[in-house]
C-alpha cells in the first residue's frame, strides 16, 4: 500500500555470545546454552519522540543502549567502485542506509568499524557496486555532504536490509539528526519484563513485539532488500514529482514498466518480470474457483515514497509489489484476507503484508521465493 507507516515497533533478538566452555571444533554438538544478554530493538518508522532514548537506557537492568536511525539518501559517488548511472539535473540516486552508534567494547566486527568512522556494506552492495573495503561513498540530503570509507563486507543482519551501515555520526553530518532505534541490552533473564518495561517507556506509541530481524519482513520468510531489488530490477535515478512522490527516470520506466492485461485484476501497470508471475497467481485463482475474493484492485507500479519524511522507498515504485482488497485488508488494522488467496500468491513468489509486526493485509510483495 501506499500509506506513510507511523507505528513504533518494540522488537527483540538474541545476541549470541562466546562463553566460558563452549565447544570447540571437533566436539559433539550440544543444544547451545540461552545468551547471557539479550538485545531489545526499539524501532520507529518516524522520529522516536524525544525523551524515549533516555527513558529506554535508565530503564533498570539495561546493561548499555546504542542509538540509530536509517533513512533514504543521495549516492553522489562510490570511489572504488562501478561507475554510477547519469543523471539529469535535480535527480537523486536513492540510497538506502542505516547509522548506528559504536557501542564501546562490543568486540564485534560492526562495532570496530563504526568505531573507527567507516562505514559497512552488506555483500551484495558489495557485488552490485563493485566496491570493496578502501572504497569511498559520498552520501547527501539536500545540499548536505559526507564522504565515508568503507571498512568491511560484512554478512549481518544488522547490515543486509540497507545498502550500507554508517556511524552517526556522518549521518548527522547530512541532517539525519532524529533517532529511530534505540538498542538496549540487558540480561536475557529478566528480559521479557525489560520489553514490558520499554513498551511503557514509549508510551503513548503503539508498540508490538517480534524478532530484531523482521521488523518488516513476514513471518517464515524475508523480503528483498533494496539492494537485492536493484540487483534484480536495476535502479533508477529520479526527481521530486511532489510529495512523497519519485519518478523514476524514463529510460528505466521504458525498460521496466509494462502495461497489461491480467486474469480477474483488468488493465494495469506492472514491472515486466512480474507480470507472468502476477498473471499465473490470478489464472490460478480463477481456476480454482477462487475468482470472487478478488474483490477489489488498488494498484501494482506506483512512483511513491513509503514514509511521510521520505525514509524509505515504496517496492511499488519498482512495479514488484501489489495491493488487493484495500477496503477490508486496512493498513494496521487485522488482515481479512483468504489463506486460500495468500497460499497462491505465496506459491508464485509474493509475501504477504498481513504477515507484518504491522499489518499490511492489502500488500503483497514480491520476494522471488515462497513465503509459506
Amino acid at each position: 500500500m501506499f500509506v506513510c507507516r507511523k507505528r513504533l515497533t518494540i522488537a527483540a533478538a538474541a545476541v549470541a555470545l562466546l562463553a566460558p566452555g563452549c565447544t570447540g571444533l571437533g566436539t559433539k554438538a550440544t543444544t547451545p546454552a540461552r545468551p547471557s544478554i539479550e538485545t531489545i530493538l526499539v524501532h520507529a518508522t518516524t522520529a522516536m519522540p524525544a525523551a524515549a532514548p533516555q527513558s529506554l537506557a535508565r530503564l533498570p537492568g539495561v546493561r548499555w543502549s546504542r542509538l540509530a536511525t536509517n533513512g533514504m539518501v543521495d549516492l553522489i559517488a562510490a570511489s572504488g567502485g562501478k561507475t554510477l548511472p547519469v543523471r539529469k539535473r535535480g535527480a537523486i540516486l536513492p540510497f538506502a542506509i542505516a547509522a548506528y552508534e559504536p557501542l564501546p567494547g562490543a568486540g564485534d566486527a560492526l562495532s570496530a568499524q563504526l568505531s573507527a568512522g567507516r562505514a559497512v556494506i552488506p555483500p551484495v552492495t558489495a557485488r552490485f557496486r563493485g566496491l570493496s573495503p578502501g572504497g569511498m561513498i559520498t552520501l547527501g540530503v539536500g545540499t548536505k555532504r559526507v564522504t565515508v570509507v568503507i571498512g568491511a563486507i560484512l554478512e549481518d543482519v544488522r547490515v543486509e536490509d540497507e545498502e550500507a551501515v554508517i556511524p552517526l555520526a556522518a549521518a548527522r553530518q547530512i541532517g539525519m539528526d532524529d533517532v529511530r532505534d534505540v538498542f538496549i541490552g540487558v540480561a536475557a533473564h529478566g528480559a521479557e519484563r525489560i520489553r514490558g518495561l520499554a513498551a511503557e517507556a514509549a508510551a503513548p506509541a503503539s508498540v508490538r513485539v517480534g524478532a530484531m530481524d523482521v521488523i518488516r519482513s513476514p513471518a517464515g520468510g524475508r523480503l528483498l532488500s533494496l539492494a537485492q531489488i536493484k540487483e534484480q530490477f536495476g535502479e533508477f535515478t529520479a526527481v521530486r514529482g511532489g510529495k512523497r512522490v519519485l519518478q523514476p527516470d524514463t529510460a528505466w520506466l521504458k525498460r521496466n514498466i509494462v502495461r497489461t492485461t491480467i486474469p480477474l485484476i483488468g488493465y494495469t501497470a506492472c514491472n515486466s518480470q512480474i507480470v507472468p508471475l502476477f498473471a499465473g497467481a490470478m489464472r490460478e485463482v480463477k481456476s480454482a474457483g477462487l475468482g470472487s475474493l478478488i474483490k477489489e484492485y488498488a494498484g501494482c507500479y506506483a512512483p511513491t515514497v513509503l514514509s511521510a519524511d521520505e525514509a524509505q522507498i515504496s517496492r511499488h515504485a519498482w512495479g514488484i509489489a501489489v495491493d488487493l482488497n484495500p477496503s477490508t485488508n486496512g493498513f494496521g488494522d487485522p488482515p481479512t484476507q483468504d489463506a486460500r488467496l495468500v497460499r497462491i500468491m505465496a506459491k508464485w513468489g509474493f509475501s504477504w503484508g498481513g504477515l507484518w509486526l504491522i499489518p499490511d493485509g492489502m500488500h503483497f510483495e514480491y520476494t522471488g521465493r515462497p513465503a509459506l
